[in-house]
């Protein structure tokens, strides 16, 4: 079977945590109908669907395809309220209820911890689905260039799926109201930089612009700038409560707190007081902190597997003495801690560190990152499942280990 092939009358059997359609049928190891079934994933599809899909990808154990036409939809399937859906490269979700989405998710983060060799903890998986699944986003990126042969006007919008070309966008249905409000004159304030720049003879002139809301309602945005340029903070502020109310929660009061990958401090600045010294640790860290932060309280713009190390070398000699039994949050980026655990792990040996909240946006690599710790003796204590991107496959997932 060939790339280019046109399959008829395929029945999506299932929908996986990468967020595709999946069957098995026509599909072979020699990629023909009636040998050992292999995997095909259709990108925007439901279980139910009967679709026509087009070969565009294939591997030993699976393949993928392209969508062409659903010839009969399946009966969970609900009309995506989204104009450009299936266009645009942000959501590939709001085809599916929401029931469906938050069902795939938890079940997917559980079946990639299961692949390991860590035991689920005797309490009950704590889940937080998202309340509204809509109007979330609190900050939105977006482009606008030229269109070609159209002149005086321009595209404003998100990369398209799996290209750089440019989908125009009149609203966003993830983003706050308070973002698409501002939209008609962010496409005015975009034609007016892109005509200066085409006055000045600019081949294929693009502005970028990243726009967000602050709690109080406020919009900000920055032009040209590079990314977050406004500051990280995660995406989804309901959801973002649960996340940090769970984290909170499992941490001591008392303790010596090291907030590692901590970013802006997103889960300790707030609740300095309850610690008795915090230390967040992040390249992407506030370079000095911010005026009037807690005086029990230091941001470290820095690599944090060389941070720790100097840090259990300064412990070792007695230089660094703790406040408080040393607790941990472990928020990598969607790699996880990858070739470093066992020197994170093996660092927080040395510290002596009592308790860890391992935080992940990818359920593989929080999966395999809870593996490795396993291995110096840490055990699953409490898991957590958070949805803080519906219309999306998205999800976080969150695991206090303790000795």
């Amino acid at each position: 079977m060939s790339i280019g092939t046109i399959l008829e009358g395929l029945k999506i059997q299932d929908l996986s945590r990468g967020g595709n359609g999946v069957t098995r049928e026509a599909m072979s190891s020699k990629g023909l109908t009636g040998e050992k079934p292999r995997v095909l994933f259709v990108p925007l599809t439901i279980p139910g669907d009967v679709v026509t899909v087009k070969l565009v990808a294939e591997e030993k154990r699976f393949a993928t395809a392209e969508l062409v036409e659903i010839t009969s939809p399946s009966p969970d399937r609900v009309k995506a309220p989204c104009s450009v859906f299936g266009k645009c490269g942000g959501c590939t979700w709001q085809h599916v209820p929401y029931a469906i989405q938050w069902k795939t998710k938890r079940d997917g983060a559980l079946h990639a911890l299961s692949r390991t060799d860590v035991k689920l903890p005797a309490a009950p998986i704590e889940e937080f689905p998202a309340e509204d699944p809509w109007h979330y986003r609190n900050r939105i990126q977006l482009r606008a260039r030229p269109v070609e042969g159209t002149p005086g006007d321009i595209d404003l919008g998100y990369f398209g799926r799996r290209s750089k070309a440019l989908v125009d966008v009149a609203r966003c249905e993830i983003a706050r109201e308070e973002l698409n409000d501002v939209l008609v004159e962010t496409r005015a304030e975009a034609k007016k930089l892109l005509d200066e720049k085409l006055a000045k003879g600019e081949p294929s002139p693009e502005v970028k612009v990243e726009i967000d809301v602050l709690p109080d309602g406020t919009v900000r945005k920055a032009w040209n700038a590079k990314h977050g340029a406004l500051g990280f903070r995660q995406v989804n502020d309901a959801q973002n409560e649960k996340l940090r109310a769970f984290v909170r929660a499992s941490l001591s009061e008392g303790a010596h707190f090291f907030d590692l990958f901590g970013g802006a401090g997103n889960f300790s600045y707030d609740d300095a007081d309850r610690y008795a010294f915090v230390e967040c640790v992040d390249t992407g860290s506030p370079e000095g902190g911010f005026e009037g932060q807690p005086e029990n309280y230091r941001f470290f713009k820095a690599d944090v597997a060389r941070w720790l190390d100097r840090r259990a070398k300064e412990f070792e000699k007695g230089v660094f003495k703790p406040k408080g039994p040393i607790e941990v949050v472990l928020d990598p980026p969607r790699e996880g801690l990858g070739d470093f655990s066992h020197k994170i792990a093996g660092a927080l040996d040395v510290l002596k560190a009592t308790k860890i909240v391992a935080v992940g946006c990818d359920a593989d690599s929080w999966a395999r990152d809870l593996s490795r710790l396993a291995k110096y003796g840490w055990k699953l204590d409490r898991v957590a499942i958070v949805d803080l991107f519906p219309q999306t496959p998205h999800v976080e997932s969150v695991a206090v280990l303790v000795r």
